[in-house]
């Protein structure tokens, strides 16, 4: 073979090559939860979400019990909400709260109302609790506080 046609056959390799798609691994292209545009929130009723939930094309629901008919499919769990979170701050220039010990009192006041309405709730001193992404950054102030 002369040169030429060498070349050529070497040219035609390298050109259907870079045509053809490259697969490595086994992971999945698309992960929809790190897509927000992705996820859809809708209201349904417990009939409806039932449904979807046994299709399983329904990944969460927040409500009342679902009415399954016949017994709840083994894939679906109940998970405990996490409640409501209440951050409480308090304006340093304003004249009633402008030192840190009124600020800090008047915060303790707050908590003893709140704690003998809501005598399971979790108080966090520090802004940053364990639910934040950040927690482990600002522990040495967590502690302190």
């Amino acid at each position: 073979m002369n040169r030429v046609a060498s070349a050529v056959l070497v040219l035609a390799l390298v050109v259907a090559g870079v045509g053809s798609p490259a697969v490595a691994g086994h992971g999945v292209n698309h992960y929809p939860s790190f897509y927000p545009d992705e996820i859809r929130i809708e209201a349904m009723d417990p009939a409806t979400a039932s449904l979807g939930l046994k299709r399983k094309t329904l990944h969460a629901y927040v409500g009342g019990m679902p009415a399954f008919d016949g017994r709840v499919p083994g894939h679906v769990k109940p998970l405990r909400s996490l409640g409501s979170l209440l951050v409480l701050a308090f304006d340093p220039a304003s004249k009633v709260f402008a030192s840190a010990a009124r600020r800090c009192a008047a915060a303790r006041g707050i908590r003893a109302r709140l704690g003998e309405r809501a005598p399971g709730a979790i108080y966090h001193p520090y802004p940053v609790t364990p639910y934040h992404a950040d927690y482990l950054h600002h522990l040495d102030r967590i502690v302190a506080a």
